[in-house]
């Protein structure tokens, strides 16, 4: 029988992994994996600009498969698919501003730069996929 002290911690991990921002890092962290092996393997076949290119665009598709499967749960569709790399655009364009206005404008180190850009583009990009998902 389980201590009465673990009874609400294991409560809080069964609701926090049946969360949509749960899902969403994890899904976040396998399509990291994933696309990290596949630009390994690729880049032994061709030029590595070419792997890491291929890499992207499946990595963005596999993205959108997995965030309309497992985290949002909606069906795929032409229109959400089309949609779905946008979230991509606009996720680069932010993180670009943030990084010019960290380095350029505050001086800050490119470390703590891009640090901040990734914490910060999470909860972004789990709005902007939510969005784009939506059935139109």
């Amino acid at each position: 029988m389980a201590e009465p002290a673990a009874l609400p911690l294991r409560g809080l991990v069964a609701r926090a992994s049946g969360s949509r921002m749960m899902r969403f890092l994890l899904v976040g962290g396998i399509n990291t994996g994933v696309t990290f092996l596949l630009f390994l393997a690729l880049a032994r076949l061709m030029p590595a600009p070419a792997a890491y290119t291929v890499t992207y665009v499946l990595g963005i598709a596999l993205s959108y498969a997995l965030n309309s499967l497992f985290v949002f749960r909606t069906e795929m569709s032409v229109g959400t698919a089309l949609r779905f790399p946008f979230v991509y655009v606009a996720q680069y364009l932010y993180g670009l501003a943030v990084v010019w206005l960290l380095t350029a404008w505050l001086h800050l180190p490119n470390e703590p730069a891009i640090l901040v850009v990734i914490v910060t583009s999470i909860p972004l990009t789990f709005v902007l996929s939510r969005v784009a998902l939506r059935a139109a």
